[in-house]
């Protein structure tokens, strides 16, 4: 199990998130890739980047720097990021 960021474990954070981005792609987390682009792959706007990153964002207990997140490109650069986010 991986270390935990406020009260939600990476592992737990991964899990969420993917299942986040499913949602809001109209797809399963099964389908999603770490190496999924937002834009190119997903169909996301701006409106469902912003709803994806709020959503996220709610598991935290300090709020991520959203620009820094909105330059990640991919589902796996927003995880990485998140990861070596300080709690």
């Amino acid at each position: 199990m991986g270390f935990c960021m406020g009260t939600v474990s990476t592992d737990t954070l991964e899990q969420t998130f993917i299942a986040i981005v499913a949602k809001l792609a109209g797809t399963s987390a099964e389908r999603i890739r770490l190496s999924d682009r937002f834009v190119g792959d997903l169909g996301f706007d701006s409106l469902k980047t912003m709803e994806c990153l709020a959503r996220v964002t709610d598991l935290l207990e300090k709020q991520p720097d959203i620009d820094a997140l909105l330059e990640r490109q991919t589902v796996g650069e927003v995880i990485d990021y998140l990861r070596g986010y300080p709690s």
